[in-house]
């Protein structure tokens, strides 16, 4: 197999219907809080992904999986509402 593949999960959802299906409530928070915030966190090494990072969910993308599933067969073991289902328990 030859070529560059993008690995996903089995399909795609916005981050608000993510936490929604998770049993979660967005909660509205001023972006430069969230990155003062967060970027202390990270100094501190008590999270793990620096403030920059929210760029990725402020401007997301969606990876396409199609091209490694037709080239190898795969097909993930659970369904998004399987994931959903498990964090919510």
């Amino acid at each position: 197999m030859h070529g560059v593949f993008n690995l996903t999960g089995p399909g795609a959802v916005p981050l608000k219907v993510a936490i929604r299906e998770a049993g979660s409530t967005a909660v509205p928070f001023p972006e430069s809080l969230a990155r003062a915030f967060f970027r202390e966190l990270f100094r501190w090494g008590l999270y793990h992904t620096p403030s920059g990072a929210m760029n990725f969910l402020k401007y997301p993308c969606t990876l396409d999986g199609r091209r490694f599933q037709q080239a190898t067969g795969f097909t993930p073991l659970f369904s998004l509402e399987d994931v959903f289902a498990s964090v919510r328990h």
